[in-house]
């Protein structure tokens, strides 16, 4: 069965982060109440962070006025992806993007698998000269690392982070927790670092 979710997870990623999103919002009342703090507190971070970063740029003086301009521009372009795209809650996009999905067969794996290789092959081909999006999520929200994506200019925090056992009420907001955000974060732009 694991390898039949994993699989299933891997070919088919925004399908079931909308069945696990959904779950969240049909779930309990105090359930669906602790997710959205989550989400908020870590709004709040990213913000705190950003912010503190800002006047950590604008008062470095080891950067010439070029070179801070640019950083700050950077900053100012940054998007923060907190939670899960919006998407997975409506269902006429998740149609849209799943047009030509293939219908699987019971008794032959081989050819689900190769099938539904081809499609994803044929969905990165069409978005190969399109524009970039800039709200696109770099990874999917059943993702349980935080990261900035300097590639996307983005920072991702999945709504699989915000729950145990890897978030606890008010974890960001104590000194430990905050600092174990921004290491995870410096973490993916300096792979070699030591704490």
């Amino acid at each position: 069965w694991q390898d039949c979710s994993e699989k299933t997870r891997m070919l088919v990623p925004l399908g079931v982060a909308s069945l696990y999103i959904r779950s969240l919002h049909e779930s309990s009342h105090a359930r669906k109440e602790e997710v959205e703090e989550a989400v908020r507190q870590a709004r709040q971070v990213v913000e705190g962070v950003s912010s503190a970063f800002r006047e950590m740029l604008s008062s470095a003086t080891w950067m010439d006025q070029v070179t801070q301009e640019a950083a700050l521009s950077k900053l100012d372009h940054m998007q923060h992806l907190v939670a899960y795209p919006h998407l997975l809650l409506d269902d006429h996009l998740l149609q849209e993007y799943h047009l030509g999905l293939p219908n699987v067969s019971a008794s032959d794996h081989f050819s689900n698998i190769a099938s539904m290789m081809a499609w994803h092959s044929r969905r990165s081909l069409v978005h190969l000269r399109a524009p970039t999006s800039t709200h696109k999520w770099p990874r999917g929200p059943l993702e349980t690392n935080a990261f900035y994506s300097s590639l996307h200019n983005t920072i991702v925090i999945p709504v699989a982070v915000l729950q145990a056992p890897v978030f606890h009420r008010g974890a960001f907001t104590s000194i430990p927790g905050l600092e174990w955000f921004t290491e995870a974060l410096v973490d993916q732009q300096d792979p070699g670092a030591v704490h």
